[in-house]
C-alpha cells in the first residue's frame, strides 16, 4: 500500500501529460502542407486536434497570422471528427507568413507553427462559378483563365478529404484561355456517386492561387 501511494504522484503526473492537447498536420484547401508550401490568399485551414480529457470547443482555440489574432468568429471544431477548421475572413498579402494554432486546455496547451508562402494571383481570374446548386448528377464549372494552361479541379467534404479530382490540359476545355465552362459528373473515385452535403471546389492553375467556393448536392 505505501509503495502504491509513493507512485500515486507520479501517476497522476503521466495522467496530465497524456491529456495535454495534440495538434496534427496542418491542410489548407484540402491539401497537406509542407514547409514553406504555397497557400491561397484566403485559403480553408483545417487540422486535426484532439485532448484526451476534455471536449474542446472553438474558445479553446488561437489562430494568429503573423502574430496577428485571427477573428474567434470564423472558427470551428468538431467533436466528432476532432477537426479545427478556419476559413480566412481576410485575404493575405502575398509573401512568406508565419502561422500559428494555439490549443488552451484545463490540463495543458499546444502550440503548432508552420511558415507558408501566399502566392500571387496569376492565371485564373474573376470568380470559380458553380451552378446549379443544388446540383444532383452533374454541375457546371466556369472560370476564366489569363492564358492557356493546364489546371484542375479539386472537390473536397467539410472533412477535408478530396473526393473528385478532374485535370484540365492547355489547349482543351477548362485549360483554354480566357472563359472556360466545364460540365463534371458527381461521382468520385471508383464512380461511387458523392452523396448529399456541402462540398468545397478548388481550382488550381500553375502557381497562381486557388480558387475556391462551396456548392451543395441535394438529391
Amino acid at each position: 500500500m505505501l509503495y502504491l501511494r509513493r507512485l500515486l504522484p507520479w501517476i497522476l503526473s503521466f495522467s496530465v501529460l497524456l491529456a495535454i492537447p495534440v495538434i496534427g498536420d496542418f491542410y489548407f484547401d484540402g491539401q497537406a502542407h509542407v514547409s514553406e508550401g504555397i497557400i491561397g490568399s484566403r485559403p480553408v485551414l483545417t487540422a486535426p486536434v484532439t485532448d484526451n480529457m476534455e471536449i474542446l470547443q472553438p474558445a479553446n482555440f488561437m489562430l494568429l497570422i503573423d502574430g496577428v489574432q485571427v477573428d474567434r468568429n470564423s472558427y470551428e471544431y468538431s467533436i466528432v471528427t476532432g477537426m479545427f477548421r478556419c476559413a480566412l475572413p481576410f485575404t493575405l498579402e502575398p509573401g512568406r507568413r508565419e502561422i500559428e494554432l494555439r490549443v488552451q486546455a484545463v490540463y495543458g496547451s499546444a502550440v503548432k507553427t508552420v511558415f507558408a508562402n501566399v502566392a500571387e494571383t496569376r492565371g485564373v481570374t474573376g470568380e470559380l462559378i458553380l451552378f446549379p446548386s443544388p446540383a444532383t448528377d452533374n454541375i457546371n464549372v466556369s472560370y476564366e483563365l489569363k492564358s492557356a494552361q493546364n489546371a484542375s479541379l479539386m472537390i473536397y467534404n467539410l472533412n477535408g478529404q478530396m473526393v473528385l479530382r478532374r485535370d484540365f490540359n492547355m489547349n482543351q476545355p477548362g485549360g483554354s484561355a480566357g472563359y472556360n465552362q466545364v460540365n463534371i459528373e458527381l461521382r468520385g473515385y471508383g464512380g461511387r456517386v458523392l452523396g448529399n452535403g456541402v462540398y468545397i471546389a478548388v481550382l488550381r492553375s500553375g502557381n497562381s492561387a486557388p480558387l475556391r467556393t462551396r456548392f451543395i448536392i441535394l438529391r
